[in-house]
């Protein structure tokens, strides 16, 4: 088991794993970003190495995470999961007995492209993060009190939370760790008004070393919320199968994310399913390189324990 040698945290991507853990020795630069907001300083096209590791990922952003699942697919003996079979797993899911036995049924793929146009909308009206605050200020609440009540399944959160979750995902990095964060996080550290400014302003210096804080403090606590997560991760696989592939490859992402989380190798082939469709999902280029590189949370219980080299060595 590999832990934290530092705190620290990696932009965007905030939730995929503190800067101090050494999976982001693999990708300490981030060659897409324009300003460091530690240092300030432009480091589209140079080495710069924030001397607090500022990892900024971003969607669309080209990675130096890029090689660690090609090298796998190309030769290291992954069980690699085509396009055809995730598109053939969420139709069998989608027969008349519903989703994995459910009894539920597709998501409407129309409402969720309705809900990307009134976001992209809020974006324009009054700036991302504004759009952000608002968004998770509608999604908590109905999230919050699924997630907080250990008997509600799937099919007990409405549709509309749904696919307000996953088009939050499919836009908004931030929002997307946000959420993550409301799962792995000690809830005596966060309420409502810290998961917001998470969403809406992940940049901000005081918000990225909270967020550090509490990441760094949930990865190396030696016990976890066990249910919450295997709920989420239940809940991430029966969305999976109501929408089509190409609509949920964040949601595939945070769904292998909580599995590593959990200490669970499977973790891999999800994530590695997610990067053949789209290798730009850097959360699951972190999650494929975790695994296999074996680090994992300290209540995962994962193998031997030593320290981890400090990201930007």
């Amino acid at each position: 088991m590999h832990k934290f040698s530092n705190a620290g945290f990696n932009g965007a991507d905030t939730a995929g794993i503190a800067h101090g853990s050494s999976v982001f020795t693999a990708f300490r630069h981030c060659r897409s970003c324009t300003i460091c907001p530690t240092c300030n300083v432009d480091n589209t096209f140079s080495d710069h190495k924030c001397p607090l590791g500022w990892n900024p990922f971003h969607s669309a952003a080209t990675v130096d995470a890029r090689p660690v699942w090609v090298a796998m697919q190309d030769g290291q003996g992954v069980d690699m999961v085509s396009n055809n079979e995730h598109n053939e797993e969420a139709e069998m899911n989608r027969e008349d007995g519903g989703i994995a036995g459910l009894g539920m049924h597709p998501l409407p793929v129309a409402r969720l492209g309705g809900m990307r146009r009134e976001y992209f909308e809020r974006m324009t009206d009054i700036g991302t993060a504004s759009a952000a605050a608002r968004w998770i200020a509608d999604l908590l609440p109905p999230w919050l009190t699924w997630l907080r009540e250990p008997e509600m399944k799937p099919q007990d959160l409405d549709d509309e939370v749904q696919l307000m979750l996953v088009t939050g995902f499919n836009i908004s990095l931030a929002v997307r760790d946000a959420i993550i964060m409301t799962v792995v996080a000690d809830e005596s550290q966060w309420d409502e008004g810290v998961i917001s400014r998470f969403a809406a302003h992940p940049h901000d210096k005081d918000v990225a070393q909270s967020m550090s804080a509490m990441l760094t403090a949930a990865f190396e606590e030696p016990e976890s919320d066990e249910r919450r997560c295997v709920r989420v991760v239940e809940l991430l696989h029966t969305m999976s199968g109501r929408l089509p592939a190409e609509c949920t490859r964040q949601l595939r992402a945070v769904r292998a994310y909580l599995k590593w989380w959990r200490g669970d190798e499977s973790a891999l082939h999800d994530a590695l399913g997610v990067l053949e469709e789209d290798e730009r999902v850097t959360l699951a280029a972190i999650v494929a390189a975790a695994v296999t590189r074996h680090v994992y949370p300290a209540h995962a219980g994962r193998a031997e324990t030593e320290d981890a080299p400090i990201a930007g060595t």
